[in-house]
């Protein structure tokens, strides 16, 4: 069933030129002592350190016009939402093979949340860290290698809110059929690529087109995986699509992706959720710990 939604917001969308370098800040994650270091690869930058309050996203806000010829950049002033912790509840034991990570699509919770997920990293929209955090939100990011060697500065901020970044594998894949060595690699280099620029990875991981078989999560497994995640509903060009008849239900995990209408999807699925009394909760929190 699809539920359709006008998005709220009609402001034009302003978009980072993909592939274009940032230097990111170094900057305290949630949680974390000191800085996260962030690696800039052959970028020809030189990259700063900063330490800001834990939750808040940067007040300045670079906006790089789409144009091969001429490019602009509009600083803004910004306050963000404290991030907002919920009740959690246990994740119940599920029957996997030995040795697999375990395989969710929803999280089995009677807490009124959803949690949000963001995949692949290609469309790099500065306003989408701040949107969350105006709404006391976090996300749960899952990327590809490429993404995160062109830009890594930009994921930083959805750190500071409280989210992770995950294996998304090297290239998109179809994973299901792969042998256990050819998907060990694309899960496995993407694990350890978010290691070496983040210093530490949130431990998730999730297959492309939601495609997987017994040797993904074998093969998952064997990267430190702690749980493969789907999704119970995902949402383009404004339009929320659920799994069978029912609305968003708690403890559904929602899938969106970094492309041009990222912004407009997460302003409808809040107006969304504001009518059914449901929040944004931190997905790590639901998950099985490490």
């Amino acid at each position: 069933m699809t539920t359709m939604l006008t998005a709220v917001a009609a402001s034009t969308l302003v978009v980072a030129c993909v592939g274009t370098p940032r230097s990111p800040d170094s900057v305290a994650a949630p949680g974390a002592s000191g800085p996260v270091a962030v690696a800039v690869e052959s970028t020809g930058a030189t990259a700063t350190t900063s330490t800001l309050p834990t939750g808040a996203v940067p007040a300045t806000t670079t906006t790089t016009s789409m144009s091969s010829t001429s490019t602009s950049s509009t600083t803004t002033t910004t306050t963000a939402a404290a991030w907002q912790a919920f009740p959690t509840s246990p994740v119940k034991p599920y029957p996997i093979p030995h040795g697999s990570s375990p395989l969710l699509s929803r999280i089995d919770t009677t807490d009124p949340v959803v949690f949000i997920t963001i995949d692949d990293g290609l469309v790099r929209d500065p306003r989408v860290a701040q949107l969350l955090a105006d709404h006391g939100a976090t996300a749960t990011l899952f990327l590809n290698s490429g993404p995160i060697r062109l830009d890594p500065g930009y994921f930083v901020p959805f750190l500071w809110i409280g989210g992770s970044i995950n294996s998304h594998t090297s290239h998109h894949p179809h994973l299901r059929g792969l042998d256990f060595d050819a998907q060990r690699k694309e899960i496995c280099a993407v694990v350890q690529q978010i290691d070496k620029v983040y210093g530490g990875n949130g431990g998730y991981f999730r297959p492309p087109y939601g495609e997987w078989d017994r040797t993904t999560l074998a093969a998952a497994a064997s990267c430190g995986v702690r749980a493969v995640l789907l999704w119970k509903e995902t949402m383009a060009d404004g339009e929320i699509r659920t799994q069978g008849s029912k609305p968003i239900q708690p403890g559904d995990i929602v899938l969106l992706h970094f492309r041009t209408d990222l912004y407009d999807n997460l302003t409808a699925l809040f107006a969304q959720l504001d009518l059914q009394g449901l929040s944004v909760a931190r997905l790590e929190d639901y998950l099985p710990a490490a």
